[in-house]
């Protein structure tokens, strides 16, 4: 839920489409929106996952999310590389947009 509630709150002025490349005028980035694929992604820097998830086990809401089937892992581990528009690949924590309809 806190999840959720994050994006919900700060979806379009904290997370920078991927598609349009970057801009530095999102203050604060928690990471990037990819709309590119069959499901909308939030990808998130670990800064703006321990945000997301203050007051929580960051690692612990990770693997709660990945066995309700909404964070998508590299494997068994939370985080995946992602390849963004910046020519960089950080492990981020890549959340399915489908934890919005629930």
């Amino acid at each position: 839920r806190q999840v959720r509630s994050f994006i919900e709150q700060h979806g379009e002025s904290r997370f920078t489409p991927k598609q349009t490349g970057y801009s530095s005028q999102v203050r604060q980035r928690a990471g990037w929106i990819d709309t590119s694929g069959p499901q909308t992604l939030y990808l998130f820097y670990p800064t703006g996952w321990r945000e997301a998830t203050e007051g929580l086990s960051p690692d612990r809401a990770a693997k709660a999310l990945m066995a309700a089937g909404y964070l998508v892992p590299d494997g068994n581990r939370p985080q995946r590389k992602v390849s963004l528009p910046d020519n960089t690949r950080p492990r981020m924590y890549c959340v399915k947009g489908s934890i919005l309809d629930d």
